[in-house]
């Protein structure tokens, strides 16, 4: 299960990389190969790597978040409960799929000690 949390690091890793070079972000460049070197840290089940994967989530959860919320400043919710309820169910799964990913990080590399 832990190569399963690596893997999608090393995933949103790329996609990270990428989304740097077309936006020509040098510290989104950066946070990708932070993100890489955490995968790379699982796969080995090192101590240090559960903190990347815990920051891995925690900026997941934010760049969900933040466009939400502008958001919501303009002109959200809308009147209708299903056009307010069903744009928020990736991100809710997005939450769970995060918050999994560090239980069971934290359960692999606690075990290793």
């Amino acid at each position: 299960m832990l190569y399963v949390v690596s893997a999608m690091i090393f995933f949103y890793s790329v996609y990270t990389a990428w989304l740097g070079s077309q936006n020509n972000d040098p510290l989104q460049c950066l946070f990708a190969g932070f993100y890489s070197m955490g995968g790379f840290g699982l796969v080995f089940k090192k101590v240090w790597s559960k903190y990347i994967v815990y920051l891995v989530a925690a900026l997941m959860i934010r760049n969900w978040w933040y466009p939400l919320w502008e958001a919501h400043e303009i002109e959200w919710p809308f009147h209708v409960t299903k056009e307010t309820v069903i744009p928020l169910l990736p991100g809710l799964f997005l939450i769970m799929l995060c918050f999994c990913g560090c239980i069971v990080v934290h359960k692999e590399i606690e075990h290793k000690q």
